[in-house]
């Protein structure tokens, strides 16, 4: 990427976050009234169950991977896994999307890992975090509305027969050869997975999207009333929202599209205020998590 292109990168960022929030902002101070919300009564038995939850979603993100280096070949204990994550998970918000990426070799590295197994690693587990957020998100779409209309879902039905049809094992061995080897064009050795392993390093992923569902669900009743139908829609827009995210380049991160996903889903059920209210206060709750972690994970 040159540096025009780069900088033009930036820009866009920027000017994409600036205007989500600003935007999700408006909408909140116009509509305040209609929140009937106060700070100052925080459910704290509920905010500190979500906070216990959504630590060990986040905490699952780096066992998802140690679950992957170990079919690779690669035994890390769960310790050495979390810190190498969320150290090298930490720049994730400075725009361009290869800090990662250098930093899980850096710091993987230090453990003795190649750098061809980081990036097999980190191929596999991008495809993963992706596919099993979209399956996760198609389960949940029965939950969505009373009667439940085919054509009306029919695309993401499509896309999440799509992710089930990835773990068939010479279907997902050609996709992540090839990602890695645009990663590295000097890894020319080919991983082969049975469906036994594809599955072995699959299911974790689900547990990630399911408590992290789970925790934010969790974290709206710490300041509204909600009605317990809506955790299987908490659990399939908290799945999505992240890929999405993800996917979107110009959202460093995925900072402001993962708002503005949340707030879009979530607001087919409660009012949208409310809807912005639980995306920003996620969105806090879990800044403040991932610096606990990182904070722990450095002194053990």
């Amino acid at each position: 990427m040159s540096g025009k292109t780069r900088i033009l990168k930036i820009i866009l960022q920027t000017i994409f976050v600036l205007v989500v929030f600003f935007f999700l902002g408006r909408i909140l101070l116009n509509n305040w009234s209609r929140l009937n919300l106060d700070f100052t009564n925080l459910h704290f038995g509920w905010l500190a169950l979500a906070c216990l939850v959504l630590a060990f979603s986040l905490a699952s993100y780096a066992y998802c991977w140690k679950v992957i280096m170990h079919y690779l070949g690669q035994n890390l204990s769960i310790r050495k896994a979390v810190r190498i994550w969320y150290w090298s998970q930490a720049p994730r918000y400075i725009p361009g999307s290869i800090w990662q990426i250098f930093g899980r070799i850096h710091f993987a590295g230090k453990e003795g890992i190649s750098k061809g197994k980081v990036l097999a690693s980190i191929a596999i587990e991008t495809s993963f975090l992706i596919i099993s957020s979209f399956i996760v998100f198609f389960a949940s779409l029965p939950f969505w509305a009373k009667s439940f209309d085919y054509l009306y879902y029919g695309p993401y039905l499509l896309i999440g027969a799509a992710g089930i049809v990835f773990l068939y094992p010479p279907f997902f061995n050609k996709v992540s050869n090839f990602f890695l080897h645009r990663l590295d064009k000097t890894h020319d050795f080919k991983y082969q997975f049975s469906f036994r392993q594809v599955m072995g390093m699959f299911w974790p992923f689900l547990i990630v999207w399911l408590t992290g569902g789970i925790g934010a669900y969790f974290l709206s009743l710490s300041i509204s009333s909600l009605q317990i139908g809506l955790l299987p829609v908490f659990i399939g827009t908290f799945a999505i929202s992240w890929s999405i995210g993800f996917l979107f380049i110009i959202a460093p991160a995925g900072l402001g599209a993962r708002e503005l996903v949340i707030v879009s889903a979530l607001g087919l059920f409660i009012n949208r205020p409310l809807a912005i209210v639980i995306a920003l206060f996620a969105r806090v709750v879990l800044l403040v998590l991932e610096a606990l972690i990182l904070v722990i994970s450095s002194r053990f």
